[in-house]
């Protein structure tokens, strides 16, 4: 069974495989739905990254590294206002930007 931060687009580390696995769409679609439903939300999206010192044993150190805050860009969310192809477009791309910025922690 999944954890549930898994189902909704958290990228996660299988403590078996150390690298990143693939990031799901859930987090684009969501942070796209909710700025589309409040257009005066100011989301931010904060890359966190969880760098354990020894995975493998219990209450090991962990060190968190914080990202800078991301915006919802507006080219994006106009392109999510039209719906079918460019709204996964839309997804796609902030998907993307949220990737880039999870590998800078």
């Amino acid at each position: 069974r999944r954890s549930p931060s898994s189902r909704r687009g958290a990228r996660t580390c299988d403590k078996d495989r150390p690298s990143l696995l693939p990031l799901k769409a859930g987090i684009a679609m969501m942070a796209l739905g909710a700025v589309a439903k409040h257009p005066h939300l100011r989301l931010k999206l904060v890359p966190v990254g969880l760098h354990y010192f020894s995975g493998h044993k219990f209450r090991s150190r962990v060190f968190l590294d914080i990202g800078e805050p991301l915006d919802v860009p507006p080219s994006l969310l106009q392109r999510y206002y039209e719906g079918g192809e460019a709204q996964k477009g839309a997804t796609a791309a902030l998907l993307s930007v949220v990737e880039t910025a999870l590998a800078a922690v």
